[in-house]
């Protein structure tokens, strides 16, 4: 039973009750009158909760997912690192393709460049190979 079938249930009884107009029986149904008020007014703020978590899913959904290759945890890639933003802490998957590619790698969130922490962390492999040869 929803919040709105309670305060209909209440008033149902209070109706049977047969309080007539006395003091008290305004009181009550002036009080279940604005129970009812309440749960209408609740049950119009779930569902517009309702429809505003279904838009943020949605975009969620738009701007986390735009590499379908790749999902926001990075179940799907065995070889992905998780990067702390220096800006705003977020965590930050970054592939193993990601970090070859050479492209900058851009916080979702805030939109700073991780690149350069993501070379500290990782280092330059151009470099070791360039040690190597030597």
């Amino acid at each position: 039973m929803d919040i709105k079938e309670k305060a209909a249930y209440l008033k149902g009884l209070a109706d049977g009750l047969d309080l007539g107009d006395s003091k008290e029986a305004k009181v009550i149904n002036g009080l279940l009158d604005l129970v009812s008020e309440m749960a209408e007014q609740i049950g119009d703020l779930q569902e517009y909760t309702e429809a505003i978590d279904g838009d943020l899913s949605d975009l969620e959904d738009s701007v986390y997912d735009e590499d379908d290759e790749c999902c926001d945890d990075c179940d799907c890639c065995p070889d992905a690192y998780e990067i702390d933003c220096p800006k705003c802490g977020s965590t930050v998957y970054v592939c193993e393709d990601d970090l070859l590619d050479g492209e900058a790698i851009e916080c979702p969130v805030c939109g700073e460049d991780i690149t350069t922490v993501v070379d500290e962390l990782f280092g330059d492999d151009e470099d070791e190979d360039e040690d190597d040869e030597d």
